[in-house]
């Protein structure tokens, strides 16, 4: 990814950081899917556009998230 994305950085860079975050679990910060947000934080012009997109993924049921 970050040779992708052309980002310079070592192996021991890369421990480091791995360490850093293992001794401070708080900074970690996961993604907790919550019902309902986007319809609270997206605007009708951003999710219909969302809506449009599913269109790209004919054979993906859209359902199970509320985008179908």
């Amino acid at each position: 990814m970050l040779a992708f994305h052309d980002i310079a950085t070592s192996r021991d860079d890369i421990a480091a950081a791995v360490t850093r975050l293992e001794r401070e679990p708080k900074r970690v910060r996961l993604n907790k899917g919550v019902a309902g947000r986007g319809a609270k934080l997206l605007t009708e012009k951003q999710q219909a556009r969302l809506v449009e997109m599913t269109k790209f993924y004919p054979r993906v049921d859209f359902e199970p998230i509320e985008l179908g």
